[in-house]
C-alpha cells in the first residue's frame, strides 16, 4: 500500500511539473507573440515596435466618379420667319416630338402665289424683249456690213440689248425670291427633336425675322452630371461615361465627356460635366434625371490607403522605415483615392518602405521591426 501511495504521489508531481512546464512554454510564447505583433508590450520592454510595410509603387489607379444630373438638348434651334404674313395653322405644341422635315406651321400663301405669277409673267416678257433686241442687233450688224447702218445705230441696238438682258436678270431674281417666299409659307422642322417653345398661334400676324419656335435637337443629347468639386482635376474631355435613368430601368446609355464647366456651384459644391449621349430613337428628353459614372484611370505613385495619416485636409503624412529601422514621419501630398490605393503627388519616391500596419500608435523615430505580411 505504501508503495502504491508513493507511486501516485510521484505521478502527481510529474503531472504538475509537466503542466507547469506547458504553462511556462505558453506564457513564453504569448510574451514572444506580444513582443512580435503587439506594440504595447514591445514599448514597455523597450523593444522594436512590430510593423508591416509595403513599398510605394507606380501603378494604375482606377476609380469611378459618379454624379447625378439631368438631360439637356445638345443644340437649340430657333425657327424664324422669312416673310410677313398670317399664321393659317400651327401643327405642334410645346413638348411635341418632331422629325426633320415635318411641317409645323402653315402661313397664308395667297399674296405670295399672286407675286409668283406676276414674277413669272415679268420674266416671260423680259425674255421676249431679249429675243427682240437680239434680233434687232443682228439685223443692224448685217446692215452695217452693207453700208446701210451707222455706228451710232449699232451702239443704240447694243444698249437696248444690254438693257433687256439686265431686265431679264432682275426678273429671274424676282422669280427666285417669289418662289422662296411661297416655299417659306410652309414651316418645317430642321431637326429631329422636341418643341421647347412656341411663340405663335393660329391667325396671328408674323413678321420677318420673328422667332416662331424654339426646337431642341435630340439626335444626341447632353447629360449634365454634377461632380464633386474635389474631382475637378480628374474629369477630362473624351473620357467614357455610363449613364442610367430610373425612367429606363436596366438600360445603360454610353456617353463621352465633351467638356466641363469648372465653375463650382456654391450651394452644392459641384461642377458640371457635359456628357454627350447618342439618342437616335429620341428616348431621352430634356429634364429626365439620371446618374452618370465616369471611369478614371491614372498611372501614378501610390500607397495603401491605410498607410496615410490625416488623409483629410492638408496635413497628410505616412511613416516610412529608414536605413536604421526607425519610423520616420514624412508629410505627403495626396491625389486620387481609389479603393485601397491613394495617389502620392509629392513627398515619396518609388520603392520607399511605407508602414501600412502599426502606424496608429507610432511616434516619430521609434525603433521598429518589420514583420512579414
Amino acid at each position: 500500500m505504501e508503495k502504491k501511495k508513493k507511486s501516485r504521489v510521484v505521478i502527481t508531481i510529474i503531472f504538475v511539473c509537466l503542466m507547469l512546464l506547458i504553462a511556462g512554454v505558453l506564457a513564453l510564447a504569448a510574451v514572444f507573440y506580444n513582443l512580435r505583433f503587439n506594440q504595447g508590450p514591445a514599448r514597455l520592454l523597450a523593444q522594436p515596435l512590430p510593423v508591416e510595410v509595403v513599398p510605394a509603387r507606380v501603378t494604375t489607379i482606377e476609380e469611378t466618379i459618379g454624379g447625378s444630373g439631368e438631360v439637356l438638348q445638345h443644340d437649340t434651334v430657333n425657327v424664324t420667319s422669312r416673310i410677313t404674313s398670317t399664321a393659317d395653322s400651327v401643327m405642334v405644341s410645346i413638348g411635341d416630338l418632331v422629325s426633320q422635315g415635318k411641317q409645323i406651321m402653315k402661313a397664308d400663301s395667297r399674296v405670295f402665289e399672286a407675286d409668283l405669277r406676276a414674277a413669272e409673267e415679268r420674266l416671260a416678257a423680259a425674255k421676249t424683249s431679249v429675243e427682240k433686241t437680239t434680233q434687232g442687233l443682228t439685223a443692224e450688224r448685217e446692215l452695217l456690213k452693207k453700208g446701210l447702218a451707222s455706228e451710232l445705230e449699232i451702239q443704240q441696238a447694243e444698249i437696248a440689248w444690254a438693257q433687256a438682258k439686265t431686265a431679264q436678270g432682275s426678273s429671274e431674281a424676282e422669280l427666285v425670291n417669289a418662289q422662296l417666299d411661297l416655299e417659306f409659307t410652309v414651316f418645317k422642322s430642321p431637326v429631329n427633336g422636341i418643341v421647347l417653345a412656341r411663340f405663335v398661334n393660329p391667325s396671328e400676324r408674323i413678321q420677318v425675322d420673328q422667332v416662331l419656335f424654339q426646337l431642341g435637337d435630340l439626335d444626341q443629347v447632353y447629360f449634365l452630371a454634377q461632380i464633386p468639386e474635389e474631382m475637378v482635376g480628374y474629369v477630362k474631355g473624351t473620357q467614357h461615361a455610363e449613364v442610367i435613368f430610373p425612367s429606363f430601368p436596366g438600360v445603360k446609355f454610353a456617353g463621352t465627356v465633351e467638356h466641363i464647366d469648372p465653375r463650382t456651384d456654391p450651394k452644392t459644391r459641384t461642377f458640371t460635366a457635359y456628357i454627350t449621349i447618342k439618342n437616335p430613337d429620341l428616348k431621352l428628353k430634356p429634364g429626365i434625371s439620371g446618374f452618370a459614372r465616369i471611369k478614371v484611370e491614372k498611372v501614378a505613385l501610390a500607397v495603401l490607403t491605410t498607410a496615410v495619416m490625416n488623409p483629410v485636409g492638408e496635413n497628410a503624412s505616412v511613416f516610412v522605415v529608414d536605413s536604421d529601422s526607425r519610423a520616420v514621419l514624412v508629410p505627403v501630398r495626396t491625389g486620387l483615392v481609389a479603393g485601397n490605393q491613394t495617389e502620392i503627388v509629392a513627398g515619396l519616391q518609388e520603392g520607399q518602405p511605407v508602414i501600412t500596419v502599426g502606424s496608429l500608435y507610432l511616434k516619430n523615430h521609434d525603433k521598429v521591426r518589420v514583420n512579414p505580411q
